[in-house]
């Protein structure tokens, strides 16, 4: 039994990361429960003087899944609870695997990410370059890219209301 703590209903992250294996996982006898808070763990605060209470608000909306992954075998927590903070992340079950897919310690205080990697059995890391920075750090790392889901995502055909290109294509799955 796998609780997978991610950002928010609407997180790109979330949506690549995590759901997109869920039935994958489930195929192989891996339940995977998500659980993410009801306000986004990047809404700013509505009034800024008041950011603290803001971030405790978004720290209570952790408890649920928190107790819930107490419950279960692994943690999946895709990055840290709340950003730039480590908060409840000790107390989120007793294997903590930390899924990481952006360079957070860079816009962000990288202390906390560093301490939430520690007590991990194990970084996530999806490219080299995350895996690396983890790795300098002595985390244990498996590397899985943030890829798309082939059998739910194709390129349109000339058929299907698409039409032919010359070139380079790119797209993006972030926010």
């Amino acid at each position: 039994r796998v609780t997978a703590l991610t950002a928010a209903r609407h997180d790109p992250s979330r949506r690549f990361r995590v759901c997109q294996f869920a039935g994958a996982l489930a195929r192989l006898g891996v339940e995977v429960a998500e659980y993410h808070p009801f306000i986004s763990k990047y809404a700013a605060a509505p009034v800024p003087s008041l950011g603290f209470l803001w971030t405790a608000w978004k720290i209570l909306a952790r408890v649920p899944g928190v107790a819930a992954a107490r419950l279960g075998d692994i943690t999946w927590l895709q990055r840290e609870l709340i950003p730039g903070r480590l908060t409840l992340e000790n107390f989120a079950g007793r294997k903590l695997l930390f899924d990481v897919d952006d360079a957070v310690w860079t816009t962000q205080h990288g202390d906390s990410i560093e301490r939430i990697a520690e007590r991990s059995r194990g970084v996530i890391a999806g490219n080299e370059f995350l895996a690396d920075y983890f790795r300098r750090r002595g985390a244990r790392v498996w590397v899985v890219p943030t890829c798309v889901d082939t059998d739910r995502w194709r390129p349109a055909t000339s058929g299907d209301g698409g039409r032919e290109r010359d070139g380079w294509v790119v797209g993006w799955s972030g926010t």
